[in-house]
């Protein structure tokens, strides 16, 4: 046999060996941790809070094997870390049969510890003293620590799905592997668990009606969405929430709450519009939360109507305890969308010796109104400009009456971006938008977008 072929054959007797030296661990309790509580830091990750198992024991084996004097065990640890300052032991609870016999006892000496891995030495195997069976085979052996926290443990990642797995093989004082044939050889004794969750489960799909001059929605139903927050507690590092502050992003100069005008409410609460406009929040009080239905409604009066704009919301969900200790989670809630026609032209120059060309065409039989609102660099508005009708089956000259109207404004020189709403359908509407030098015969086209579809 050449070298290539020896050595294959070594490693392969090693890999198969290495993966059968293992002692069922399947009997081990499992726990889960908190991943807020430890990322928030309300519970200490230190070797003295968290511990492994139960009570009484880190984890439990099952001896599948007849065991002498001066065998090992090594148990090992992936994913966290034994106590450093705990004294480990490894005791044995022999099986008793059906019968009168019951196994030989186990004695264990601890020979080395690690920060992952304990080494167990057999020092005695004490027969039953009227009913020997002179067998291990059954025993459990359970190990257990105690120093300022029984069976402490100190996790290697505290993210969400980290994971503490025991695993345990045995050999003779010699290097010979026993206790090979059971099939559970490792367990997961420790999981990271998110005990909060968040959602919109209803996206809104709500429609501007243009032919109401965008100031209600086609289907009022449709204005609204539904968040669900979720619990389930940890065994371990728990976050008690007191406060969940729900936070809507969107346009929200509608629905500002006060008086008669618009809302954003639960069905009970009405939600509080910043001065800006662009959020509305409100907080609720309770260890947990229910699913939560949000409505837009706009405003009862025709004089308190406003325009509604196209556009997407979110909402955002800050969880708090008594002690201020908080993390935040957001999902899209849905849109606003026109069933008339939007369209940005993102950029427009002004100037002496500038002339544009603004034409509204409307192949369709119903005719819209025509407006027009802009924006300068510095973030000024100008508009909205009404401009009459865009009549059905015609074509609309609007560039002239829009210089005239950002003239009155005081807008004659620079770049502006401009949103033409005409309130028709939007298949049927196309707007087109360039402009040229005076002095020079080239026509340079515009860049144009259709919102809201």
């Amino acid at each position: 046999m050449n070298l290539f072929k020896k050595t294959l054959l070594a490693s392969v007797v090693a890999a198969v060996s290495t993966g059968a030296m293992a002692i069922d661990v399947s009997s081990s309790v499992a726990q889960t941790y908190g991943a807020e509580a430890l990322a928030q830091g309300v519970v200490a990750n230190d070797g003295d809070t968290l511990f492994l198992g139960s009570a009484t024991s880190s984890a439990v084996l099952t001896a599948g094997a007849e065991y002498s004097v001066g065998d090992i065990i090594t148990i090992t640890l992936t994913g966290g870390e034994f106590a450093s300052d705990a004294a480990y032991t490894l005791t044995d609870t022999p099986l008793t049969s059906a019968g009168p016999l019951v196994n030989d006892t186990v004695t264990f000496g601890l020979l080395n510890t690690s920060k992952t891995e304990l080494v167990f030495r057999v020092t005695a195997l004490t027969p039953d003293g009227t009913t020997p069976k002179n067998s291990t085979i059954g025993n459990t052996f359970t190990l257990h620590s105690a120093g300022t926290l029984a069976n402490a443990t100190i996790l290697s990642s505290t993210t969400a799905g980290a994971k503490v797995t025991v695993s345990a093989k045995a050999e003779t004082g010699t290097g010979i592997a026993i206790d090979s044939a059971g099939t559970n050889d490792s367990k997961v004794i420790g999981t990271v668990v998110n005990e909060y969750g968040f959602s919109v489960t209803t996206e809104m799909d709500a429609v501007i009606d243009v032919a109401e001059e965008r100031k209600v929605f086609a289907t009022p139903g449709d204005a609204k969405f539904i968040f669900t927050p979720t619990f389930s507690a940890a065994q371990q590092a728990k976050f008690v929430a007191a406060t969940y502050k729900a936070t809507v992003s969107g346009d929200m100069s509608g629905f500002i709450g006060t008086g008669d005008l618009g809302t954003l409410k639960d069905g009970t609460s009405t939600y509080v519009v910043a001065a800006d406009k662009l959020t509305a929040a409100h907080t609720y009080t309770g260890a947990t939360l229910a699913a939560q239905t949000l409505t837009f409604a706009v405003a009862v009066a025709a004089e308190d109507k406003v325009v509604l704009n196209p556009g997407a919301y979110s909402v955002a969900i800050e969880v708090a305890n008594v002690g201020g200790d908080k993390f935040s989670f957001s999902d899209a809630a849905g849109t606003f969308k026109l069933n008339g026609s939007s369209t940005d032209i993102s950029y427009v120059p002004y100037g002496d010796n500038l002339e544009q060309f603004l034409w509204v065409t409307n192949k369709g039989s119903l005719a819209g109104d025509i407006t027009v609102t802009a924006f300068d660099e510095a973030g000024v508005a100008y508009g909205p400009y009404a401009l009459g009708e865009a009549g059905g089956n015609t074509i609309t000259r609007i560039s002239g009456d829009v210089s005239d109207m950002l003239a009155a404004d005081g807008f004659t020189d620079g770049r502006l971006s401009l949103n033409v709403t005409v309130n028709a359908p939007s298949d049927n509407v196309t707007v087109y938008a360039a402009y040229k030098v005076t002095s020079d015969a080239d026509r340079l086209t515009l860049p144009t977008q259709v919102l809201g579809q």
